[in-house]
């Protein structure tokens, strides 16, 4: 009988959570579908008053509605140039760094095997001088 009401207890749980993990993924979906009609009607604003001010005021807006898109693209591009170059100042840095730590290892391991090899000659004569007094 315990056994039976444990059991029941554990599937009301399960359905619980599941029914939470349901209304969070309904959440998420209708976070997503209002992003996407915000962008959209941003879009079609975005048309109208470039369409508005074109056709309220002629060709010479034309023109400068061109200009200062042509600057804006401008800066946007300077913007992505400028990432891009610092991400590559980043990589070169970390290359030369690694390499750097490279050789300074290297200088490290010939030092101490040249030591190695003074310690084991003066343990050899050491040894000859031990063994020539007996």
């Amino acid at each position: 009988d315990q056994l039976e009401f444990m059991h029941y207890c554990a599937c009301r749980i399960q359905a619980a959570f599941r029914g939470f993990l349901g209304f969070l993924a309904a959440v998420e979906a209708l976070k997503r579908i209002v992003l996407l009609q915000s962008i959209w009607r941003m879009k079609q604003n975005r048309k109208r008053y470039i369409l508005y001010n074109i056709l309220s005021k002629g060709v010479n807006l034309r023109k400068q509605v061109k200009t200062k898109v042509m600057l804006v693209q401008s800066i946007v591009r300077r913007r992505i140039a400028i990432q891009s170059y610092m991400a590559f100042r980043a990589a070169a840095l970390t290359i030369q760094t690694n390499f750097r730590r490279h050789q300074a290892m290297l200088k490290l391991f010939l030092a101490v095997s040249d030591v190695v090899q003074c310690q084991a000659v003066i343990r050899r004569r050491l040894a000859w001088k031990c063994a020539a007094e007996l």
